[in-house]
């Protein structure tokens, strides 16, 4: 079975709507070729050129730890070698917890 993405998040979604459809007796052919023509979701990891040499992930779908996990599991992916800072938009009601966790996201 050929999946077009190479990031956990897209590929857990794509083979979620496969058992879906295997479960509504979509056959395997069917389920393939419509594979082959299926397009990022754009709200969903992407990727962009940044200002001075950075790489910018917009996962604005979500904005919460699991996302920016998957964010530096992609950068991790992608072999990016530039400096990681991790940007959300969101209300953090435990500063410290949090940057802990975004710490040890960034140092595995």
């Amino acid at each position: 079975l050929y999946l077009p993405f190479s990031d956990d998040a897209s590929i857990q979604n794509t083979l979620a709507s496969v058992s879906v459809m295997n479960l509504l007796g979509i056959k395997c052919e069917t389920i393939e070729e419509d594979l082959m023509h299926l397009n990022r979701v754009h709200m969903r990891m992407e990727t962009k050129a940044g200002k001075w040499n950075s790489i910018l992930i917009n996962d604005s779908y979500n904005s919460d730890l699991e996302s920016l996990s998957n964010a530096v599991q992609y950068l991790k992916q992608i072999k990016a070698t530039r400096p990681i800072n991790p940007k959300q938009d969101t209300t953090i009601a435990n500063p410290e917890k949090v940057l802990n966790r975004v710490a040890k996201f960034l140092s595995s």
